[in-house]
Formats: structure tokens, sequence, C-alpha cells
């Protein structure tokens, strides 16, 4: 008779088929790492045809060069003709796709923070080289009518972003343009770029607070009023990031502040900034207001800088209606130390 293996034998193998199945079914859910994104970064996924046919060109090289760094990723397309690239931050991106038989192209690609999390999509189009064999002279024919199909993109393109169509997210993004035209700190008791978000639908300034300490928000008191409420919800219900950091003050539920100043950074230093306000991507979390995100600006191989100043007076301000006891009087306009600087006349 053959002899029964131990019970304490089967068990084990019991345990260890379980933990592998365990192991098999966790790692069946988790997302590929080539194509994981964070709330900085974007990716571009792109796809080489044939000029002529429509047909995808396998074996493709694709160099995807930052403009400003020069930091450039070497990608070749797969038999769908595609090659993709993540975890790219925001700039300006040329794309050259070459293949022996084809004339190389380059397209200029622009990536927002508004398109970060998500994957943009580039085709790109390779004409045939002209062959340079020589050919026997025929007989002049005549000429064939030109193709109706569309004309291949020019060699260098600016492709923006465009309407969301990936996802129901609520969302804006502001530029350095933005930054430099609009004017900020009419409404907040700082200037600060979080006072963008109140061009947004479903924003609103949070309530007028009591108190003597100056906040970053419309009131005074930091940790009554906070920065803007959104859809309805309090104003400490916001998630505030820098280059997908977190800069929240664990205390009162608002940006954390600087020690010298109001906003922990400048605006100066700010390269894009982005507000969704309802329905963020999975990769946002924390809270349920707003996704509040800032990206510094990045060195580049040219050297840059920017030198600021900031001069607020109440004195350059409209006078309020009711206050009419000096008519039309001229207000001096004095420096720190008590002299003139200029005068202007209000009216």
């Amino acid at each position: 008779m053959r002899p029964l293996r131990p019970i304490c034998h089967i068990q084990m193998l019991a345990r260890t088929l379980a933990s592998s199945l365990a192991l098999l079914f966790v790692l069946s859910f988790l997302p590929s790492s080539a194509f994981s994104q964070d709330t900085v970064t974007g990716a571009f996924e792109g796809a080489v045809t044939n000029g002529l046919t429509g047909d995808p060109i396998e074996g493709a090289t694709a160099e995807i060069t930052n403009v400003e760094t020069n930091v450039t990723f070497t990608k070749r397309t797969d038999a769908r003709g595609r090659f993709y690239q993540g975890l790219l931050t925001p700039g300006v991106y040329r794309i050259r796709v070459s293949m022996n038989g084809y004339q190389p192209r380059e397209v200029l690609q622009r990536l927002n923070i508004s398109r970060t999390g998500e994957v943009v999509p580039v085709p790109v189009s390779l004409d045939p080289a002209a062959s340079t064999t020589p050919s026997t002279p025929t007989p002049p024919t005549t000429p064939a009518p030109a193709p109706t199909t569309a004309p291949a993109p020019t060699a260098s393109t600016v492709v923006r972003s465009g309407i969301n169509t990936l996802d129901a997210r609520l969302s804006a993004s502001f530029t350095e343009a933005e930054f430099r035209n609009l004017p900020l700190g009419g409404t907040t008791l700082t200037r600060t770029f979080d006072e963008l978000t109140l061009l947004l639908p479903g924003v609103a300034a949070p309530p007028q607070t009591l108190g003597s300490v100056a906040g970053p928000g419309v009131g005074s008191g930091v940790g009554s009023a906070g920065q803007f409420a959104v859809n309805g919800l309090r104003s400490r219900g916001n998630n505030f990031t820098v280059d997908g950091s977190d800069n929240n003050d664990e205390d009162i539920g608002v940006r954390r502040q600087g020690f010298v100043a109001l906003t922990s950074q400048p605006i100066e230093s700010i390269r894009e900034y982005q507000a969704i306000t309802l329905l963020p991507p999975a990769q946002f979390g924390r809270n349920l207001g707003a996704q509040v995100n800032a990206v510094s600006k990045s060195g580049g191989n040219q050297i840059h800088g920017t030198v600021y100043g900031f001069f607020n007076s109440s004195q350059l301000s409209a006078r309020n209606f009711f206050d009419t006891a000096f008519g039309n009087a001229t207000s001096p306009l004095l420096t720190a130390d008590g002299r003139p600087y200029c005068s202007m006349v209000s009216h």
C-alpha cells in the first residue's frame, strides 16, 4: 500500500497555491507602468503612416526633443506604426520621425498642464522619398488628375491642445501670458495666482470674516476665509499642489503660507496654473473641492531670468463715489520715507 502524504505537507502546498493565485489576481488589476502618469506630466502617442497608402510604418524612428533643454527620447514604431513616450513635463517638444525610403518630418507639439495625466495623440504622415535611379525616357502622356486626398501637414506645425473629449472634468489652465496681462490683487488682499480661480464657473469668494490678521482670501483671517469655495463646498475643501507636491497647511486646510509672504511662491516663478473644479482624474485626490496645481518655471540651455517689483497704493485707486469732501483735489504720492514720489489728480 502506498503511504499517505503528511497532512502538514498538503496544507503547505494548499497555502502556496492560494498565495500564488492571490498574487496573480492582484497583478492582473495593476495598470501598466509604461502608461502611468502623474499630476504634472503628460504623454505622446504617435501614429506613423504612409502618406500615399495610409498603411502603418513599422520600424520608424521617432525623436522627441524638449526644445528648451534639448533632452531627447528616441522611440521606434511597432507593427501598428505607433510609438509612446510618457512622463513628459509641460513644454514645447519637437518630434522628428524618419524612416529609410521616406522623407523625414518634424512636428512641434505643445504639452500644457491642462493635458497632463492624459495621452496626447500625434499623427504623423511620411511621404515616400523620390527615387534617384535613372529611368528610361518615355513619350509624353496626358497628365493624370491630381489626387483628392488632403495635403500632408507642413514640416513645422504647432499643434495646440483642443477640447477635452476623454473625461467629464471641468477645469481651466493659465499660462505666463495670463499672469502678465490679467490684473491680480484687486479682489484678494494679496497678489496671488489663486485669484485666477475666481474666474471659473462654480467658484465663489469665501465669506467675509472678522479679525485683523490678513490672509490670502477675501477678508481677514486666513484660518476662516481660505482662498475660495468651489461648488458650494467649504473653502477648506480644496487641494493645493506645487509641481505635484503637497502644498496644504495641515492645521487650517488652505494653501501653505511662506514665512515672509502670504503666498509660498511668487507669481513670477509660476509657469502654468491649473484648477479642476469638478470630476478630477484618478491621480488627484485628498479633498472633494478644487484640485489646484501650479507648475514652476524650469531651466533651459539659454540663460534667462526675471527681475520684478510690485508697488501697490490706495492712492492709485479710483475715488469712492461717496467720498466727495475734497472734490478733485490733488493727492501727493509719497515714498516710504515720506518724500514726494509724484502726484496725480483723483476724479
